[in-house]
Order: structure tokens, then sequence, then C-alpha cells
């Protein structure tokens, strides 16, 4: 089962790690789809994960709540998939010609994981 899961470093914390649990807002948009909820950050994070065509440990370990929203920040698809599948689920959402960007959620709990973005 895996530990709690870092905000900053996409990854799950050690365990005795100290972490912080706060509210984000994940979805500035002035519209319907404006949205914060509860994440853990590392007390202490180190680097924070930036990367192209690469998904962390951290995603693949969870079912994962994905979510596809347009230029004006609405959603256009939205999809449930195990850790596993995301590479296929990323691809299938951003093959939506108005898909901008996908936010990614901890499936169980709600928690916001990250953004992704065409590269």
């Amino acid at each position: 089962m895996p530990g709690y899961p870092d905000r900053i470093e996409l990854r799950d914390a050690e365990p005795g790690e100290p972490l912080l649990l706060v509210n984000y807002l994940h979805q500035p948009a002035a519209g319907p789809f404006r949205a914060s909820h509860a994440i853990f950050v590392l007390e202490h994070p180190r680097e924070p994960f930036d990367s192209v065509d690469e998904i962390p440990p951290v995603l693949r370990s969870r079912v994962i709540s994905l979510r596809a929203f347009d230029a004006e920040d609405m959603i256009v698809r939205a999809e449930l998939c195990p850790g596993a599948d995301l590479e296929r689920s990323i691809d299938e959402l951003f093959r939506s010609s108005t898909a901008e960007y996908l936010h990614l959620h901890y499936a169980t709990r709600g928690c916001f994981a990250c953004r992704v973005d065409r590269a």
C-alpha cells in the first residue's frame, strides 16, 4: 500500500517524513469548475517534479481521475483509470482538439495530484 503522496516532488513520503496537509487552489478559473482541495506537501521538499513524457511512480500506483479542460477552463472530457494505464488515458484525452490541459486527481480521496500540459 502506498504512503501519503507529496504534491511537490510527486512521490510517496517515506515513513516518518513530515508532511503538511493544506488546502490548494488547483483550478483558479473564474467559472463553475474553480476548485480547491486538500493536498499533502513535504515539510522540506527538495526539487519540484517537472518532466516531459515521464509519469512518476506515485501516479502509477493509484487509481487516477483525469479531467480535460478547454481554453475557457470548462471540462470537455473525463476518465477514471488505473495508474498503469495513464499514458493511454492521457493520449486519449489529448486527442480531443479542444483539450488544452489535464488535471489528475487521486481518485479515492479526490486530492489534486498534478496538471498535465501538451508538450
